[in-house]
């Protein structure tokens, strides 16, 4: 079911335990204190994405213990049989999305080349809601090679992703999608 909706729509929610795991919540803690540590120490206006408001984020050796986590929590398998590939054979890049607060939308976009063949898994570090800048995407999207023009007079479904903490969303690359709002006072991460 999961793999079927994943080709249908570009995506797929996988709602984990990973909040009730306390090496993730430990984790987690560290991570957002680390952040606060660096936002602290930088001017963030001078980074590249700060006027829309979505800064990619690079979790560094947080990466690692994070994959474990998830790993220990038999997740591996389940994702596996959604790509219909082992994680052996893919080549993992860690990277993560910090929406700033007050801080406005992104441009709907698709990350890398159509062909390119990509699937990022993004976990919810903290819930995700309507107000904290959720990703909106437009289910079933990653089906058409468009260029921006054809896709802005495009019929879409847009949805926005909503999260609790540890959920996962598995999705293909060029699925269709932007940051939206964060109409609160706090970052939202999401790795």
């Amino acid at each position: 079911m999961q793999r079927e909706r994943f080709e249908k729509d570009g995506f797929v929610i996988l709602n984990t335990n990973l909040n009730r795991n306390d090496k993730f919540i430990d984790l987690t803690k560290r991570i957002y204190n680390s952040l606060e540590q660096e936002i602290v120490s930088i001017n963030i206006n001078k980074l590249r994405g700060s006027i829309m408001g979505n800064l990619n984020v690079y979790p560094g050796n947080y990466g690692d213990e994070l994959l474990g986590i998830v790993k220990s929590e038999g997740i591996f398998e389940l994702i596996e049989k959604i790509l219909k590939k082992k994680f052996e054979e893919l080549t993992i890049i860690y990277g993560g999305n910090l929406s700033l607060p007050s801080k406005g939308e992104q441009h709907f976009h698709i990350d890398g080349g159509y062909n390119k063949e990509m699937y990022l898994m993004s976990i919810s570090t903290e819930d995700i809601n309507e107000f904290n800048g959720p990703t909106e995407v437009c289910v079933g999207s990653h089906k058409k090679n468009l260029p921006f023009w054809k896709f802005v007079f495009s019929k879409k479904e847009k949805k926005k992703i909503l999260l609790n903490k540890g959920d996962i969303i598995l999705r293909k690359h060029s699925l269709w999608h932007r940051g939206t709002k964060n109409s609160t006072k706090k970052n939202r991460l999401l790795i």
